[in-house]
Order: C-alpha cells, then sequence, then structure tokens
C-alpha cells in the first residue's frame, strides 16, 4: 500500500499546499488502492476513474498558477 493512502486529510493537504505533493500524485495512489482492494469488497459500483483523475489534473493545473493561500482547505484531496 502506498504511504499516501495512510495520510490525514490535512496533511495531504499540507503536502499539496506546499507543492511536496501534487493533487495527481495523491489521485493515483488512492485509485490504486481503491483497484487493489475493491475486487473483496467491491464498494466501488460505478468507477470513475478517468474523471477523477482528469479533476486531479486540473487541481494539479491550478495548484501551478495560484498561491496556496487563494485555495480552499482540502484543496486537491480526493473525497
Amino acid at each position: 500500500m502506498n504511504e499516501l493512502c495512510l495520510l490525514s486529510a490535512t496533511e495531504l493537504a499540507r503536502r499539496i499546499r506546499t507543492r511536496a505533493l501534487s493533487p495527481l500524485e495523491v489521485m493515483d495512489a488512492h485509485l490504486d488502492r481503491a483497484l487493489e482492494v475493491n475486487g473483496r469488497l467491491n464498494a466501488i459500483v460505478n468507477p470513475l476513474f478517468d474523471q477523477a483523475r482528469d479533476a486531479a489534473r486540473r487541481a494539479t493545473e491550478t495548484l501551478a498558477r495560484r498561491r496556496a493561500g487563494e485555495l480552499p482547505p482540502l484543496f486537491g484531496v480526493p473525497f
């Protein structure tokens, strides 16, 4: 399991704001984990992984153009 999946939402947000992580890196880690466990859990009924990655790409682009103080508190954190 990727360590990013074990971090709290606030820690992920902090690392994204400081640009230690990108929203796309975080999303990829969580999507990989979802694929890893969904066979056993069958919790994801309608996987929208492509849309999730697109949103993370857009968030990564937004992060490159804006200052951290201009972003919502949990910007880039997958829900």
